[in-house]
């Protein structure tokens, strides 16, 4: 299938502030982690090289299905997470469900490069904590040029815009980013049966925020496992560590900076060309040289995903 694709008290002043900075980055550090596990489930069984034992490789397969122009989709998730806030002193926890309505045209695609533009519809409902509910926008522009001729190498590039609003009303926008992209991901075979490749990516990311205080760098390296017992289903274990610098926020420490930490395993079942089933278990650490931003979060989830091609 083709996709897409805190509190404490020290004193009432203190507290305010704090709370309101743990909402603004709680909402995008949400759904930006819900994207990146999406991303896990868009490999697919690779081309495959012709062989002959005698007189070895002949040629490369180059017959994979062109993607279509216009993809409609969406990803109806529930899940639940022991820390609503992102923090560490004031961890909540509460089920909720995310609605994901997106819709991708990719203008012109080759073997090669394929160019593509998103956008996307998304909410987010806590059960527990109704006053973090919150619904966004984003507009992508991406590219995604395969460096060598088997597809082992290959690099993303995107730029997003990002909007963030209150969930009862959506005119009161509470955080806004644009968010350029670029990762250079190499996959290898590791089993032909069962089949089990391994993918290894290091990406770049550079995040303009209003609030101007949530501007960072971010470089991360990511390693993933794609294990199929069979064609239609797909095991998942990844790892992702990440250093992020936040280059407008400058206090009495000096400027921000975070060791960020996900591990986790996705299942997936391609019920059919069109639909597809994924169950997930992520676990998140973060480290910043300001305590007051640690925490840990853990979320389990199950979405189904449907899509129309044209």
């Amino acid at each position: 299938m083709r996709r897409l694709s805190g509190w404490v008290f020290h004193g009432l002043t203190a507290s305010c502030l704090f709370t309101a900075d743990a909402a603004q980055e709680s909402a995008p550090e949400s759904a930006s982690r819900r994207r990146e596990d999406r991303r896990l489930t868009e490999f697919s069984l690779p081309p495959s090289a012709l062989t002959n034992r005698d007189i070895g490789d002949l040629r490369w397969v180059q017959s994979s299905e062109p993607p279509p122009t216009i993809i409609v989709s969406t990803w109806q998730t529930v899940f639940y997470t022991d820390n609503v806030f992102l923090t560490h002193a004031d961890k909540r926890e509460s089920t909720g469900w995310n609605g994901d309505m997106a819709i991708q045209f990719i203008p012109y695609s080759t073997w090669r490069w394929t160019p593509w533009i998103a956008a996307d519809y998304f909410l987010y409902r806590y059960q527990r904590e109704p006053s973090e509910d919150f619904d966004g926008q984003s507009l992508t522009i991406g590219s995604r040029l395969n460096l060598s001729e088997d597809q082992a190498w290959r690099w993303d590039l995107s730029y997003s815009l990002w909007r963030f609003t209150e969930a009862r009303d959506r005119s009161d926008e509470f955080f806004k980013e644009g968010l350029l992209e670029n990762e250079i991901t190499w996959t290898a075979l590791l089993s032909a049966r069962p089949a089990i490749y391994s993918e290894i990516g290091y990406g770049m990311a550079f995040r303009h925020a209003s609030p101007g205080e949530f501007d960072r760098l971010e470089n991360e390296l990511g390693l993933r496992l794609h294990y199929f017992p069979w064609r239609a289903l797909r095991i998942t274990p990844y790892g992702r560590a990440a250093i992020r610098q936040y280059t407008a926020d400058e206090g009495t420490e000096g400027h921000r900076s975070d060791l960020h930490f996900e591990s986790g395993l996705v299942a997936t079942w391609d019920i059919s060309r069109n639909f597809s089933l994924h169950a997930e278990v992520n676990a998140t650490w973060n480290d910043s040289n300001r305590s007051e931003e640690d925490y840990e979060v853990f979320e389990p989830q199950i979405s189904l995903y449907a899509e129309l091609d044209f």
